[in-house]
C-alpha cells in the first residue's frame, strides 16, 4: 500500500521527535488525517505499532486556553493530533521545538502531555497554553 507525501512527512518527523526524545526508531506517530477521520483509525491496519507510553514522573499544570495537541512539536495544522482543554492536566517533559505563537505569547518550548481530552496519549502542548502559575514550574527535558 503506497502512502502519501504527507504520511510519509509525518512518519518520517515521528522519527525525528523519537531520536531527540531518546525513544529510538520504534517510536510511531498516528497518520495526520487519522484524528480528523475516524474511519481510517478505525481501518487502521493491526500490524500499525501502538505509541510506546513515556516512562516518567507526571506533572500537573495548568492550561489557560482551550487547544490543539500535535503529534509532533510544531504547530501545522497537519500535527494536530486532538484537543486538550482549559484546566489541569499532566505533563511528563519538555523539548525545544519549532516556534509557536498565540495569546500574545511566543515560545519554542513544547511541553510532552500524558493524553489530551481526545483520548491521544503522549502528544505535545505548546507552552504558550501555560497558566502564569505553572509557566514556572520545573520539568524535566525530555
Amino acid at each position: 500500500m503506497s502512502r502519501s507525501p504527507l504520511c510519509t512527512l509525518a512518519a518520517a518527523a515521528a522519527l525525528a521527535v523519537a531520536a531527540l526524545c531518546g525513544t529510538g526508531t520504534t517510536a510511531t506517530a498516528a497518520p495526520a488525517h487519522a484524528a480528523q477521520n475516524p474511519a481510517v483509525s478505525a481501518n487502521a491496519s493491526s500490524s500499525t505499532a501502538a505509541r510506546p507510553a513515556v516512562q516518567g514522573a507526571r506533572t500537573s499544570m495548568d492550561i489557560a486556553y482551550d487547544t490543539w495537541s500535535y503529534w509532533i512539536p510544531d504547530s501545522r495544522d497537519s500535527s494536530h493530533a486532538g484537543i486538550v482543554r482549559k484546566g489541569r492536566h499532566d505533563f511528563y517533559c519538555y523539548i525545544n521545538g519549532a516556534n509557536h505563537t498565540a495569546m500574545g505569547r511566543t515560545s519554542s518550548v513544547w511541553l510532552r502531555i500524558f493524553a489530551d481530552d481526545s483520548g491521544n496519549e503522549d502528544v505535545w502542548v505548546s507552552k504558550v497554553y501555560l497558566t502564569d502559575a505553572s509557566n514556572n514550574v520545573d520539568l524535566p527535558r525530555c
